[in-house]
């Protein structure tokens, strides 16, 4: 299944979606999601996994060696939908409409139901740290042994004020779909003025991709920034392991694309099935990205 658009550059860009091989088996591999690009006429494919994110300016991408995919946040929260089995194919930019529904419009009329079990895991231990940044950011993590997550975004934004979003999951799939709407903030606002006169001149395609707060009252667009972060937070909660999801509580204060993948690397540090057997014990946190 093809998602077809223009990328964030205004070319043609297009993103498969593919069934892995034998993903109707009950082995772990073909349960996950992977990244499948060509190079050279060579296919190349790799498990997505945290290892592989990066953040870039305003985005998160998949890296390896010389290639990348680029604003994996707005498709891996596709993962929370139960989503097992699934292949990307890909490279550089993807289509871009400033959030994650489309890609989830697109895929969901392509799934079938199976008897597979989705997967769940946590930390072994609590996590919570501050961001050392002007915006008094602040992440925190609590392990459960029961599947499901329960995750708080604030957000505060000068002059405009402050928002909180919680969503219980999977409970609240139904509200995440409505979340998912959210177009990426406009930030900062003068880029609005800039972004309407690419848009005029037919050189940038993407105004009406874009949440402006000035287009908006103060508490309409706090509430659609707070979705966009709420959806790329669990975009990047994803990353927690190739084919399970994470169970516990999530808190972001004032966070961003780096202390969300900071934090997933804390909780991989030791990362636990709801059962508490030990899937994953890191020899050495990861720097900081």
């Amino acid at each position: 299944m093809k998602v077809l658009g223009t990328n964030p550059l205004g070319r043609k860009s297009q993103l498969t979606f593919l069934p892995n091989a034998d993903s109707a088996t009950n082995d772990h591999s073909h349960k996950a999601w992977l990244w499948q690009r060509t190079i050279h006429n060579r296919v190349c494919v790799s498990t997505i996994e945290s290892s592989l994110a990066q953040r870039r300016p305003r985005r998160i991408v998949l890296v390896e060696n010389s290639t990348a995919l680029e604003i994996i946040e707005h498709i891996t929260p596709l993962r929370w939908f139960g989503i097992l089995g699934l292949t990307l194919n890909g490279l550089g930019w993807p289509p871009y409409f400033g959030r994650s529904y489309e890609f989830y419009e697109a895929l969901h009329r392509s799934l079938e139901t199976t008897r597979q079990k989705v997967e769940w895991c946590t930390g072994a231990n609590a996590v919570a740290f501050s961001h050392h940044d002007v915006f008094g950011g602040y992440s925190a993590f609590e392990p459960s042994h029961s599947p499901g997550l329960h995750i708080k975004i604030s957000i505060n934004y000068s002059g405009m004020g402050d928002y909180e979003l919680c969503r219980n999951l999977p409970e609240d799939l139904h509200r995440l779909k409505d979340d998912m709407r959210a177009y990426t903030p406009g930030m900062p606002h003068g880029l609005y003025y800039l972004s309407s006169l690419g848009n005029a001149l037919c050189v940038w395609k993407h105004h009406s991709h874009i949440t402006w707060a000035r287009t908006l009252k103060a508490q309409d667009a706090l509430e659609q920034f707070a979705k966009h972060r709420l959806v790329d937070c669990l975009g990047a909660l994803a990353f927690i392991h190739p084919s399970r999801l994470l169970a516990g509580s999530v808190v972001s204060i004032c966070g961003n694309h780096s202390s969300d993948l900071w934090l997933i690397r804390m909780i991989q540090s030791e990362l636990l099935d709801v059962e508490g057997k030990i899937l994953k014990r890191a020899s050495a946190l990861a720097p900081s990205p």
